[in-house]
């Protein structure tokens, strides 16, 4: 069975689109960083687990500079990192659903770059808020997960084709517009609350960065073309 499993795996990943890759990438990681985490709650009788929470944070986005200037990947590994079961499937599912349109309407070239560039600058958001703005506590924070990435796929979808209907389940048909300006409400919202304050600024640059591509796309400037070349 697992023999089996593997193979659908590879297949899918070697014949697939660039989002279908993606998401294998995102929930393989989730599920190695779990199996960590078990083995880690395991062998130290049910007690701390300190070592695990730093190798976490070694694939992490700090708001602290030296760890980022010591952990240069982190910039890339944490938009892939996800620990929470709901964290990664909101995620995914957001990925597949905008990221098929936007794939439709763009080709699946610009799908990568997108999330990439997306997640570099949802980084960058998050540090520079964590640095300049009074939020947190105060200390040493890190970031995780694709958020950020997903929010300038999410984004760049709802700027490429705001008139285009998605049909949403006990409710029907719905511009791409609202459903873009009701997710990009929340985290405007969230930056009010002491819950994931550094989350919410790091959506928005991703989404920030969604809408420029498109913009810039739209004035002949396709940021996609170095990753492509």
């Amino acid at each position: 069975m697992f023999e089996s499993i593997w193979r659908d795996i590879r297949q899918s990943f070697a014949q697939g689109n660039m989002l279908s890759r993606l998401i294998i990438i995102n929930v393989a990681v989730y599920v190695a960083v779990n199996l960590v985490w078990v083995v880690a709650r395991i062998t130290s009788g049910y007690g701390d687990v300190t070592w695990y929470h730093n190798f976490v944070h070694f694939f992490c986005v700090s708001s602290d500079w030296t760890h980022n200037l010591l952990h240069p990947w982190a910039i890339i590994t944490s938009a892939f990192l996800h620990e929470g079961f709901w964290h990664i499937l909101w995620n995914m599912l957001y990925l597949y659903w905008f990221g098929r349109i936007l794939g439709d309407f763009l080709g699946d070239r610009r799908i990568l770059p997108i999330y990439m560039l997306g997640a570099v600058f949802s980084a960058v958001v998050y540090f520079l808020s964590a640095n300049l703005l009074e939020y947190g506590g105060g200390g040493v924070h890190y970031a995780l997960g694709a958020s950020g990435a997903v929010m300038a796929i999410v984004a760049a979808t709802g700027f490429l084709a705001p008139e285009y209907e998605m049909r949403l389940l006990l409710i029907g048909p719905v511009k791409l517009k609202f459903i873009v300006l009701f997710l990009l409400l929340i985290d405007i919202i969230g930056l009010g609350s002491d819950a994931n304050t550094g989350g919410h600024f790091a959506h928005l640059g991703g989404a920030l960065f969604g809408g420029f591509f498109i913009y810039q796309l739209r004035l002949g400037n396709d940021l996609s073309i170095p990753a492509n070349a």
